[in-house]
């Protein structure tokens, strides 16, 4: 049971790299192998009968890669979900993983593997303790790779689900509206931070001594990564916050609405603002929101988000031809996408093909 959410992400990441169909998610693959790898090593360093290089092995890549997932996870999900921000600002969370991990590999030439392996046994027996009149350099050892690895780990939790909290916050403030899809997204992957957070917390030796527990938690992340596969593989259509809660047919637009509307997005292009939602449309247009999507509904069988991105990619294609050579990152912005990203998510949903598919079919 240690290694269900070890299989069960390898074969996500499997499905998604290799699957032929059109939504595949080829961030997803990255992501999901990262943690493949991150629960295999974590599992095995006390489940498999090892040598003892490649239970050492096993702990470093260990300490690595488990400070890694949890900054992956949120350049991922603000990927994913479109949002505009600055991802430089997120390098700096890679840092712990690689300093722990070299301290680890220094620790173990230094101490060497048989005074290390004879360690972990005396701790083991101590609850995890430190035992008293420990040599300094495997005290060290023990700060590193059994208490620096938790603590680090559950502060980058922490941080991590209010970076997303306030991230969807922002992204609501912004375009008045959050999509069902990223609400989703971002609260599958919280709940496996959440998940994969006290898996590492209590440690391997409390997981091994209670096998239960360690089977439920590992239960959860499984099944929470298989939703997370489903949502992404299969899409999840928008739940447009933005359209009227009743029947479309329940009231008629008002005269020379259709007019007016097509006049304004012909000749003031809004759609080119990437905060223009369907309550700045209908201030403009001195009408409501609900005759404004009823009349964008009944006429052109979208809903307002989906017309005005339809829209925003049309003007990107003309951009495109008439601006060979142009970075697609700028193309996205003056088309009225708040990043590249999300333009090249909508584009491929739309258009059947990413940005640089289309170009190099124009091109043929």
């Amino acid at each position: 049971m240690h290694f269900l959410p070890c299989f069960t992400c390898l074969a996500l990441a499997l499905i998604h790299l290799f699957s032929r169909r059109e939504r595949r998610n080829a961030r997803f693959a990255l992501l999901t192998a990262l943690f493949a790898i991150y629960f295999f090593a974590d599992a095995s360093y006390y489940t498999l009968d090892v040598s003892p290089g490649m239970w050492a092995a096993l702990d470093i890549v260990s300490q690595f890669v488990s400070l890694w997932v949890i900054p992956a996870s949120v350049s991922f999900l603000i990927l994913e979900c479109g949002v505009d921000l600055p991802r430089h600002k997120y390098f700096w969370r890679y840092v712990p993983g690689v300093i722990l991990g070299i301290d680890s590999i220094i620790l173990y030439l230094s101490c060497g593997m048989g005074r290390i392996y004879a360690f972990i046994d005396v701790v083991k027996s101590n609850n995890s303790l430190l035992p008293l009149h420990t040599e300094t350099d495997l005290a060290l050892f023990y700060c590193n790779n059994i208490v620096g690895s938790r603590v680090v780990f559950l502060i980058q939790t922490i941080l991590a689900l209010t970076v997303l909290t306030s991230m969807l916050f922002r992204k609501r403030k912004v375009s008045g509206t959050c999509d069902r899809r990223d609400l989703v997204i971002c609260s599958l992957m919280m709940l496996s931070f959440v998940f994969s957070s006290a898996r590492a917390v209590l440690g391997r030796f409390y997981m091994l001594d209670n096998q239960a527990i360690s089977a439920l938690i590992s239960a959860c992340i499984g099944v929470l990564f298989i939703a997370l596969g489903v949502v992404l593989s299969n899409g999840w259509k928008d739940s447009s916050i933005d359209e009227p809660a009743f029947p479309l047919r329940s009231v008629d637009p008002p005269d020379g609405l259709k007019a007016k509307f097509l006049a304004y997005m012909e000749n003031e292009k809004p759609y080119l603002d990437p905060d223009f939602t369907l309550d700045k449309a209908a201030a403009r247009l001195y009408t409501n929101r609900t005759y404004l999507s009823i009349l964008v509904n009944s006429q052109f069988g979208l809903p307002f988000r989906d017309y005005i991105n339809r829209m925003r990619i049309e003007c990107a294609k003309d951009l495109i031809r008439n601006h060979k050579g142009t970075h697609l990152e700028d193309i996205a912005l003056a088309s009225g996408f708040s990043s590249g990203s999300q333009f090249s998510r909508k584009f491929k949903e739309i258009e059947g093909k990413t940005p640089n598919a289309w170009i190099r079919s124009m091109v043929q």
